[in-house]
């Protein structure tokens, strides 16, 4: 989950691309952040209430975020820098319900001597998708239309964990309604 990264590398291409100064792209990061923090009580409450639940909220932000990134960058000769704002703040409303997801695991599934290397181990999964983020992105981007290249190519990725979520929280759906009319899942 580090689509906030996704200019950062590229940041003076991007900024050429969008045609803003290279300060704006950095603000791309900032309102991610703000997003985060905005949506964080409600990503908490949701969490204790139902962990699929919360995926499934993230895996949808993500999705549209994404593509309304995309929707802005179609073009090779420049994009949209509203769309790339408003598809970073979507992204960023997200990410409580996955960043605070790892704490809530390590609650109900660890005891007190399992539960703190649990959640280590769980919250290295953000600094090793940044890593990546920083890494594979400047490939991506070898000039400035290059970034509507790379959007797609981070959309297209996460478009396929929302339906892993969405498949396995109907999955759960029907084995509980199979339940109750007492037959095998």
């Amino acid at each position: 989950m580090t689509q906030w990264l996704s200019f950062a590398p590229v940041a003076s291409k991007a900024a050429t691309y969008y045609s803003v100064p290279e300060s704006s792209i950095n603000w791309i990061s900032t309102a991610f952040f703000l997003a985060f923090v905005s949506v964080f009580p409600l990503a908490v409450w949701v969490l204790h209430r139902s962990l699929h639940v919360a995926f499934i909220i993230a895996a949808f932000l993500i999705l549209i975020g994404n593509w309304i990134r995309y929707a802005g960058a179609t073009h090779r000769e420049g994009g949209s820098f509203a769309h790339a704002m408003v598809g970073e703040i979507v992204i960023g409303f997200a990410q409580p319900f996955v960043l605070a997801a790892p704490t809530r695991y390590s609650d109900l599934w660890f005891t007190n001597r399992g539960r703190v290397a649990a959640t280590a181990v769980m919250s290295l999964a953000n600094p090793l998708g940044a890593a990546l983020g920083q890494l594979i992105n400047p490939f991506w981007v070898s000039e400035p239309g290059d970034v509507s290249k790379m959007l797609l190519y981070v959309s297209i990725i996460v478009s396929v964990e929302p339906f892993v979520s969405w498949r396995q929280w109907l999955a759960d759906m029907l084995c509980s309604r199979q339940s109750a009319l007492r037959r095998p899942c």
